[in-house]
């Protein structure tokens, strides 16, 4: 079993297409994915660090931008110690949209968690279009408790960011330790862990019931496109209603040969739009189905980390709670307070 002092739970926020996923991958396993895929939900990588001879471990959640993913991210605020929204210098809506973000987490999150801006993508210098006062300015002016520009691609600050957040929350966590003789904030009985455990099964069973009616959704959406294409049939062959029976002074036998060719590109143009709208769907379907089936097991890797959590508490009486101090009074800068 892993031994760590101190857990802490960091979930990045933001738009898609920001970086977020990017930036994860680039400290947890050290690669920057060309052409990376919007998340699905939610996804979940950990990394151990080292502060002043502890060991940190951060349990970063990487959640998906999209509105319609909005119910299913906004339970990860509540138990989260460190929230980073994210925003790409290089793309001004992004940035626009940072006061929606904002209003999601004073809803959500922990009123006493940290709260991290981030500007992604600096290395599109040219390509900018949020100048770094501009985001330093609205830090400051946003209780943001610290401030940083990275580059998943070219690995600016992306070690200094998390390091400055695993920092952080472990000299909150030691004040707290101090304050209160080690037993106030970190008392975590076998009551609570089974909670935590609960709360985490019950995730995981609301997310495979969303999984199968998005599936369920999925299918009646090609049911029903495969419905409009035969109503379309029906109105171009309509625009072609023959009669059997011969008309005089009409050439006849140009009419049947017409009719009957016009029967003919009905059929095929019927069948080959129903083979690009069913090959279509199910590689959509396919795609989301293991974007969903990935989310379901980062889900269940969680429970696996809050059973552990619960083995240890039980054999040490260790624990890991929110940071209760209020960290965004304190005087915000680029690189640090």
């Amino acid at each position: 079993m892993d031994d760590h002092k101190y857990l802490f739970k960091v979930v990045l926020v933001g738009n898609a297409g920001v970086g977020k996923t990017c930036l994860v991958r680039k400290f947890t396993q050290g690669v920057f994915p060309p052409g990376q895929s919007a998340t699905i939900g939610v996804d979940f990588m950990i990394k151990t660090l080292n502060v002043n001879g502890d060991k940190i471990k951060l349990q970063i959640w990487d959640t998906a931008g999209q509105e319609r993913f909005r119910s299913i991210t906004q339970s990860y605020y509540r138990s989260a110690h460190a929230i980073v929204l994210a925003y790409d210098v290089s793309c001004q809506p992004t940035f626009d949209c940072i006061n929606e973000w904002i209003n999601e987490i004073e809803q959500y999150a922990n009123k006493k968690a940290l709260r991290i801006l981030v500007g992604t993508k600096v290395d599109k210098e040219e390509e900018r279009e949020v100048p770094t006062h501009i985001g330093e300015s609205f830090a400051a002016a946003n209780n943001f408790d610290y401030f940083v520009e990275t580059s998943a691609a070219s690995s600016e600050n992306v070690e200094i960011l998390f390091q400055e957040v695993a920092t952080r929350l472990a000299t909150e966590m030691r004040k707290d330790e101090t304050r209160y003789g080690g037993n106030k904030s970190r008392n975590l009985n076998n009551e609570n862990g089974i909670n935590l455990v609960g709360r985490a099964q019950q995730q995981i069973r609301n997310a495979q019931s969303n999984c199968c009616g998005s599936l369920r959704r999925k299918r009646n959406a090609a049911e029903v496109a495969g419905s409009n294409v035969q109503n379309q049939m029906n109105e171009q062959q309509n625009e072609f209603n023959f009669s059997d029976q011969e008309q005089p002074g009409v050439d006849n036998y140009a009419l049947k040969r017409l009719k009957n060719n016009a029967a003919v590109n009905k059929t095929r143009q019927k069948k080959r739009l129903e083979q690009e709208n069913t090959s279509k769907r199910v590689k959509e379907l396919r795609e989301e189905n293991a974007q969903l089936e990935r989310s379901l097991d980062s889900m269940r890797r969680e429970l696996a980390l809050l059973k552990e959590m619960v083995v240890v508490c039980a054999a040490k009486g260790d624990s890991h709670q929110p940071v209760q101090k209020d960290l965004s009074n304190n005087k915000r800068t680029k690189g640090g307070r």
